[in-house]
């Protein structure tokens, strides 16, 4: 059928009936265009709950488009017979809303793709200048340090939280400031990502992580902004850019982050846990993403920060996209769009230094693995603090043995501290000290080579002397999340941390009440987010044949 403007659109009664009983405001329109692209258009309001959560499964298909078609760690590695060798060197659907586009000459494309690059990757724009020049050592120490921090951040004594009844919006002082901050430092970031951003498209390269929510990026003119390695993004330069009124629900949606609303625009202020800040005006852009069939879809009305005043460690990127559970965060907003899920597969950490890792939205999200999925259910956030992925953690296993751990080791207390998260931003699992002693403890009974001493510059406890093993035998380690047990192949635990053949646990001792699941635990699982469903499911996959 060619000319979609003589087009009708037909409405089921179920559908009619699921709008006059489900009161759920008109957050999405669908602009159908030719070609391999398709448009989408964000429209928020006060009471829009996110696509997954409510309401009937509704497919939206496009009738008139055409057919879419060098090792940084030295890990250890798995070997034969279960022993272990080193190696030294869119049918698219969204929920809760009746419209139905009319029948499709190809289905939507189901997903789209994002490239994730690690800090060491050769191309990336945190990697170290004289990163060739350092010791294998060296950079497992700066690991270490980074995942140290950011727990201390994140959930440790420097983390401060906001009352309940303080106002939202408004003037604050400095001090209240200090109570708005969010836990991610561009110095602790893990993993970088390019956003294309406006009409015509800008590309930036920005950080991308799991703990934080709000997606910016720096603007023209800027006050006070740190060296970038793009220039400013300049919203007079494009014409998709929106200011946001103080009026807007979606500036609401700030929360504590929105500020003085004295102008006709909104505007926001991101704190963070190293005292960096980010200041400016809170808008609307196209963002421009790349489809799984090849093609690429333009989302209008996406909220953004257009920073303007900022400061802090955020030198050799232009902004930051948050992938947490708040509502301006990059995956909150696209899971009206696709479903409300994403998934991330890791490469290793040697591959990591000259491939990307994909990240996943909508139904390609999903691993296809003929072992199918392990899922444990989301826990609930903090009170106040909606952006972390919290599990349940029930033990820990060393060799088929369950340790002896006291279970409220890995449960929130009557506070809310404590707890488990999935976070792809902490390079090396953190466990609280009752879990940590007890795996500790394990592998030195079951490993029977010479314990190394004396190396708490690394950072990691627990190390042992391979020079000269052939086959290195180490036991399976098994984290028992609810409903789900995750085993970790060895180097997924153990990493070289020296040529002379160091090993060392890579798990640390946490410096906070909180058991961080880090992302070298998580590498080569593919780790899906169902924020639809509030589960994470995981499978182990060779990431690098997704890349």
């Amino acid at each position: 059928m060619a000319g979609g403007r003589n087009r009708r659109y037909m409405w089921s009664p179920l559908l009619i009936l699921l709008l006059v009983t489900i009161e759920i405001p008109p957050c999405l329109s669908l602009q159908l265009t030719t070609g391999n692209t398709t448009q989408w258009q964000l429209k928020f309001a006060s009471k829009a709950k996110y696509l997954g959560t409510t309401g009937s499964e509704v497919q939206a298909e496009n009738s008139s488009a055409s057919s879419p078609s060098n090792v940084d760690s030295g890990p250890v590695t798995s070997g034969g017979g279960g022993e272990l060798g080193i190696r030294k060197r869119r049918k698219l659907l969204f929920t809760g809303f009746g419209y139905q586009a009319p029948g499709a000459d190809r289905p939507i494309p189901n997903g789209i793709k994002v490239d994730l690059m690690h800090r060491n990757h050769i191309h990336s724009p945190l990697r170290a200048p004289d990163w060739n020049q350092t010791e294998t050592s060296d950079r497992i120490l700066q690991d270490v340090k980074r995942s140290s921090l950011r727990s201390e951040i994140l959930f440790g004594s420097r983390r401060t939280t906001t009352t309940a009844n303080e106002p939202v919006g408004g003037e604050r002082t400095a001090s209240a400031l200090d109570n708005f901050q969010s836990p991610l430092s561009a110095t602790l970031a893990e993993y970088v990502m390019t956003i294309s951003l406006g009409t015509p498209a800008r590309k930036m390269i920005a950080v991308v992580d799991t703990g934080s929510d709000l997606v910016w990026v720096q603007c023209a003119p800027c006050a006070q902004c740190f060296r970038q390695p793009d220039p400013l993004f300049n919203p007079a330069d494009s014409t998709s850019y929106r200011s946001l009124s103080c009026a807007d629900p979606m500036c609401s949606s700030l929360g504590y982050n929105m500020q003085s609303c004295s102008s006709s625009s909104c505007q926001y202020s991101y704190a963070y846990g190293d005292s960096s800040i980010s200041t400016g005006d809170f808008a609307t852009e196209t963002i421009t993403l790349q489809l799984t069939n090849g093609g690429i879809s333009n989302v209008a009305n996406f909220a953004f920060g257009c920073g303007h005043r900022d400061q802090g460690t955020f030198s050799s990127t232009d902004g930051l996209v948050g992938l947490g559970q708040g509502r301006v965060s990059f995956s909150s907003q696209l899971g009206f769009l696709y479903g409300d899920k994403f998934s991330y597969c890791l490469v290793s950490r040697g591959r990591s230094l000259t491939q990307t890792s994909p990240l996943l939205f909508g139904d390609a999200a999903v691993p296809m693995v003929p072992t199918g999925l392990q899922y444990t259910p989301m826990l609930p956030n903090q009170p106040g603090i909606g952006t972390f992925y919290y599990v349940g953690l029930d033990g820990i296993s060393v060799g088929g043995a369950l340790l002896s751990i006291p279970p409220g080791v890995f449960q929130k207390d009557a506070t809310g501290n404590g707890g488990t998260v999935f976070d792809s931003g902490t390079t090396f699992t953190q466990l609280v000290s009752p879990a940590y002693d007890a795996v500790v403890r394990a592998f030195q009974l079951a490993l029977p080579y010479r314990q190394v001493m004396g190396l708490p510059s690394f950072g990691l406890d627990l190390c042992f002397d391979i020079a000269g093993v052939q086959n290195v035998a180490i036991p399976q380690l098994t984290f028992h999340f609810t409903n789900a047990d995750f085993n970790l192949p060895a180097e997924n635990f153990f990493v070289l941390v020296s040529n002379a053949g160091t090993m060392c646990l890579a798990i640390s001792r946490s410096k906070s009440p909180i058991n961080i699941f880090g992302n070298t635990q998580q590498q080569n699982f593919q780790i899906l987010y169902d924020r639809s469903a509030a589960r994470i499911g995981f499978a182990p996959l060779a990431c690098d044949s997704l890349s």
